[in-house]
């Protein structure tokens, strides 16, 4: 290893990513096809979020050198970041096709597939994953989410209880272990599973939501309530459900706020995409204007 590459990955692994990119260019005019170099360059873009950038100095590492196992994966998360998902499948299938036990590679694939909604085909692959690493918590919890989808609940619950086995501090799978006993109707289970997940991440904002969900349901409207407000407190995404909390506030009277909570709602309409149910509003508010608003942004999220 040359000393100047090796002060280069000095730099990356500090996180020192602009002097380890100016060090880099100044490498590759000397050695504009040194394939390490210019792999880490990729990296960097990657890291610094320059997707265009980082896929076109990818490219050129993979004609430098297209043996190289690593850079198809690499290549392939780039790609997804920049929506070309055809294209990501067929890196991570060259990936796999140089070398036919790369877990991460069946598992990013995985991942992509779910999100794609070809859950079966996701499924296959997290299930190699964990054959080539049968305590690969991950793809357990992976596998867990593509049996829910295919309405699998009582495997996707054991997939997630396997993945808790082998990493018991797994946040998310506690979750989604929740979600699963939702499901199948046992709110107190699926309550312990979230408040296990708040436990070990407070700030985890989707766990405080769907507890709350299930106190509502139970009527315990009061302590909703204050899920409903740290969901929304820690992740400002969950400002589209304000019509929820609202609307639980609405069901024990609670009429403190109302005016201030029916100005910000509307605003809220207004400005962003992803909105509580158009049913909420309808209760709240009476404007035709806001209701068809809401109704429009709230299909378009659930049923694009």
């Amino acid at each position: 290893m040359s000393s100047k590459f090796a002060e280069v990955l000095s730099f990356f692994q500090k996180g020192q990513l602009n002097e380890a990119k100016k060090l880099c260019l100044e490498i590759l005019k000397q050695e504009p096809n040194n394939f390490d170099i210019n792999f880490i360059l990729g990296m960097i873009a990657f890291k610094q979020k320059e997707y265009f950038k980082s896929e076109e100095i990818i490219k050129k590492a993979i004609k430098i050198r297209p043996s190289h196992v690593e850079i198809y994966n690499l290549y392939a998360i780039v790609l997804l970041h920049l929506k070309k998902f055809d294209l990501a499948i067929q890196n991570w299938n060259m990936a796999i096709k140089l070398k036919p036990d790369y877990l991460e590679a069946y598992n990013n694939l995985g991942n992509l597939l779910f999100e794609l909604g070809k859950n079966i085909d996701a499924l296959k692959s997290y299930e190699k994953a964990i054959e080539l690493k049968p305590d690969f918590a991950e793809a357990y919890n992976n596998r867990g989410n593509a049996l829910f989808k295919l309405k699998k609940i009582d495997d996707a619950l054991k997939s997630y209880e396997k993945a808790i086995s082998l990493k018991p501090n797994y946040v998310q799978a506690h979750h989604n272990c929740g979600r699963a006993l939702y499901e199948k109707n046992k709110l107190n289970d699926a309550l312990k599973s979230y408040e296990k997940a708040i436990e070990l991440k407070p700030d985890f904002a989707e766990a405080h939501f769907d507890r709350g969900s299930i106190l509502a349901e139970l009527k315990k409207n009061d302590l909703a309530i204050e899920c409903y407000k740290n969901a929304i407190k820690f992740n400002r995404e969950f400002e589209g459900k304000l019509g929820t909390l609202i609307h639980t506030k609405l069901k024990i009277c609670d009429w403190k706020t109302f005016d201030k909570d029916l100005k910000e709602i509307e605003d809220k309409i207004l400005k962003l995409e992803k909105l509580s149910s158009p049913f909420f509003i309808m209760s709240i508010n009476d404007s035709l204007k806001l209701q068809k608003i809401t109704a429009e942004k709230w299909f378009k999220n659930q049923f694009s």
